[in-house]
């Protein structure tokens, strides 16, 4: 029986949305000292080195309140420290530490961890396939947002 393309479309997109909240469940799984905005953040200052809080609240698309309060639980676990730009002392910028590197690196690995076990089921041809389909979406979706948006 031949689908319409309608029908796989709205499939798609349901099982897309479907399967992206259960990689953030996953995720919260294996995260559970600190909230999924904590771990974007903390990601994004650890790839990007000092970062502004006004940059990072555009690149998420949110509210510097936000950043700022969010910030301010990675600041309290000394994963992050903030710094004071000294040209522009309105501009603070976030600093992963030490310990916050390490922190992520740890939270990194049990999540590739965990994904690993999860794809271990797919066996190497569907996991290939997997592979290559997404890389196929990817280029279709053409090119992509601020890095802050794909690491949220």
């Amino acid at each position: 029986m031949d689908r319409g393309r309608q029908e796989y479309l709205a499939e798609f997109y349901h099982l897309l949305r479907k399967v992206g909240h259960r990689i953030k469940q996953e995720i919260a799984r294996e995260v559970q000292e600190i909230s999924f905005a904590e771990l974007a953040i903390l990601r994004y200052v650890l790839e990007h080195g000092p970062v502004s809080v006004g940059s990072l609240a555009q690149g998420f698309s949110v509210s510097k309140s936000f950043v700022t309060a969010t910030a301010e639980g990675l600041v309290r676990r000394g994963y992050v420290e903030k710094e004071v730009d000294p040209g522009d002392r309105r501009i603070v910028r976030l600093r992963v530490t030490p310990d916050g590197e390490r922190f992520y690196r740890e939270i990194e690995r049990r999540i590739a961890a965990r994904f690993a076990e999860i794809l271990e089921k797919l066996g190497e041809d569907l996991l290939e396939s997997c592979v290559r389909s997404l890389r196929i979406l990817d280029e279709a979706l053409g090119p992509g947002t601020s890095d802050a948006e794909r690491g949220v």
